[in-house]
């Protein structure tokens, strides 16, 4: 009989998690970067669905990070693949139950944005949901949407040992809106457009449910999108692939921000 996640996460640990990283497209390699690890499949815990998208490799991995207790989640669900916002949020819902104190969401996002290029990393401030993307229950955003004075998603204090952890590892971190689209086919010029016009610097299609979950449960949260496409013209016809390679070539950079950030993390 498999195991329930709710209890398992802290039976892989010993103990509740510091914090909890959920891992986009291409970018399970932070797995390797953390000590006294264990790691089990999605496919061995009961609540999970397996992912069934390339580069998400259903895998979760518990372990330590500058004395920091981390689980990683290296794969996620999505909408398109007929999964609930509440089933997308699956690794935010096990971190609140194992009472988790941090978590970082990360993601592969088209930039939208004309200064934005393949490679960089992107700081969330804020997310924009329209009628392009899947339907979120009112219970999940209605309570967070517009509470903070600032207009920007993450806290004064996150976004500073963000910014820091990022000069440490040598890399720039942009900042900017993620667009929240249902997928899983690419944007049109007119979709492309109409987000630019809408005020969208990136966009993906996961991560807003993850976001939500995290505020929901008063689990302060970051937002990093790995920008691997430039949505400048349709001359090159975007597969999952060139997503998934763009993810890999930046995971060694994002992997060291990464590190550094959770090292930063107030205790």
């Amino acid at each position: 009989m498999k195991p329930l996640g709710y209890s398992y996460l802290y039976e892989l640990l010993g103990t509740k998690p510091d914090v909890v990283v959920v891992l986009g497209s291409g970018l399970g390699s932070f797995g390797d970067a953390m000590e006294n690890t264990t790691s089990v499949r999605y496919s061995d815990i009961a609540e999970f669905p397996i992912p069934e998208v390339a580069g998400h490799d259903g895998v979760l991995t518990a372990g330590t990070i500058g004395g920091k207790s981390v689980a990683a989640f290296a794969g996620r669900f999505h909408h398109y693949a007929g999964h609930t916002p509440q089933e997308t949020a699956l690794p935010i819902e096990l971190a609140a139950h194992a009472e988790g104190r941090y978590c970082i969401v990360t993601n592969a996002a088209g930039g939208l944005r004309h200064d934005l290029r393949i490679g960089d990393l992107m700081l969330i401030t804020d997310y924009l949901v329209t009628p392009l993307s899947p339907r979120l229950p009112h219970s999940m955003q209605s309570p967070f949407r517009g509470t903070k004075p600032s207009g920007t998603w993450i806290s004064e204090e996150l976004e500073h040992i963000a910014r820091m952890a990022a000069w440490e590892a040598g890399t720039a971190l942009q900042s900017g809106v993620y667009g929240y689209l249902s997928g899983p086919s690419y944007e049109t010029r007119a979709e492309v457009a109409f987000l630019r016009k809408a005020g969208a610097d990136a966009v993906g299609m996961s991560t807003v449910p993850e976001l939500l979950a995290a505020r929901k449960h008063n689990i302060p949260v970051i937002g990093i999108s790995c920008i691997t496409n430039e949505i400048r013209t349709h001359s090159h016809k975007l597969s999952h692939d060139d997503v998934k390679h763009a993810a890999e070539a930046a995971s060694a950079r994002f992997t060291d921000m990464l590190i550094r950030l959770i090292h930063s993390l107030p205790e």
